[in-house]
């Protein structure tokens, strides 16, 4: 099996491994000591000194825990959204009724296009714009294959509200993009152990600078007891968690972060954007549009060429899973059955790329004669892309 969704992602054997040991008690100082070298580590990726929260869950609930921990009632909550990542953070609100908060703004850019400086300036300029206190931005917005220039618009609000609480959900973008929270202004950054972090699904992160940490302490309180960042932070420098921790997901997770790190984030970037760039090039060779004007290089969106029938897409991503072993994404909302997505994130090798193009080659010519469509050039370019890329050590999986 290849897999190519973005997340879950491949996970290395030593991962693998990690995860099979057996399991240890989480209140003793063997599991503590793993707890607070994650963390550590963490923060190395992450590109943080604020401390790194683990929180047992998906990207959801880490990304839904900081927003509820870090909210206060009757007050402005800008949600800058352009795919369905951002506008399910903003549901996190409206689920606890208008009554509870004054203005909650979902301010939006259409699928496949950039949240703009302009847009940002617009609202920065308006009445709620002034008072809002709370910002929530999605990076790599993974439903639509769009990277936002999370530097700029962050940077953007920093200077007009140096109080303001600057959310980002990096759940596709740590360890696969390059990310630097601090030196941008971000609060919050948000992100998963099953993206571009190399592990199994089942862990949320949340990294918290000393503005978002003075917050908590008078903040609301709606998040759930289980999910309330305060609990978290309480024991984290002492590798403690609040409740039952996910022992076996941490243990892994230690040894994922060891690999990302031994191969160096800026390593990691450069590969990363190479999958990508080949992959773009590739599928737009076979005939097949790229759905963003701005394109994220932890996944690759494309759509089907001008005409198709309705629900091409998912014929080949279904061809693809049953000839080829190929796992691919689809679209999502208004993209179902036009759009396939490919990650290039955390343990993908060029390999499984090249193997993912082939694939979709494959079965265009099962199912076509597509019009527009030239699975020969694509393959061409992917092996042109990715001739001569060495995989580092750690990729291996069974």
């Amino acid at each position: 099996m290849v897999l190519l969704t973005p997340g879950p992602t491949p996970v290395p054997q030593p991962v693998l491994e990690a995860m099979a040991r057996p399991v240890i008690h989480h209140r003793t100082p063997e599991f503590e000591a793993i707890a607070r070298s994650m963390s550590e580590k963490l923060g190395k990726v992450f590109k943080t000194s604020n401390p790194v929260l683990t929180i047992p869950g998906s990207g959801t609930t880490a990304c839904e825990s900081a927003l509820l921990s870090l909210a206060r009632p009757r007050e402005i909550i800008a949600i800058f959204s352009n795919g369905k990542f951002g506008a399910r953070w903003a549901s996190v609100f409206r689920r606890l009724g208008l009554d509870i908060f004054i203005h909650d703004l979902h301010i939006a850019s259409p699928w496949g296009e950039a949240i703009t400086p302009a847009a940002l300036e617009q609202f920065l300029d308006s009445a709620p714009g002034q008072r809002a206190s709370l910002f929530t931005l999605v990076h790599s917005e993974t439903s639509a294959g769009t990277t936002n220039d999370l530097k700029t618009l962050a940077t953007m609000i920093r200077s007009q509200n140096a109080d303001a609480i600057i959310v980002a959900d990096c759940i596709t973008s740590i360890g696969a993009i390059p990310v630097e929270p601090d030196e941008w202004g971000v609060d919050v950054a948000v992100c998963a152990s099953q993206k571009a972090l190399r592990n199994s699904p089942g862990l949320g992160f949340v990294s918290l600078s000393s503005r978002a940490q003075e917050r908590l302490s008078h903040a609301g309180r709606q998040a759930p007891l289980s999910m309330d960042l305060r609990a978290y932070l309480k024991g984290h420098s002492e590798g403690k968690f609040p409740y039952t921790a996910p022992v076996s997901n941490i243990v892994a997770q230690d040894v994922a972060l060891d690999l990302i790190l031994a191969e160096g984030l800026d390593a990691i970037h450069l590969r990363t954007k190479r999958l990508a760039e080949s992959t773009r090039s590739a599928l737009v060779a076979m005939g097949l549009p790229l759905a963003s004007s701005a394109p994220s290089d932890s996944v690759t969106a494309v759509r089907m060429p001008e005409g198709s029938r309705d629900g091409l897409a998912d014929e080949i991503r279904s061809v693809c899973k049953e000839s080829s072993g190929v796992h691919l994404a689809g679209g999502q909302n208004d993209w179902s059955g036009k759009v396939i997505r490919l990650s290039h994130m955390g343990a993908v090798t060029a390999a499984d790329t090249i193997k993912g193009v082939e694939a979709i080659a494959g079965a265009i010519r099962a199912l076509g004669p597509i019009e527009g469509t030239d699975p020969d050039a694509g393959v061409a370019a992917i092996h042109a892309g990715l001739d001569g890329v060495v995989e580092p050590e750690g990729m291996v999986r069974v």
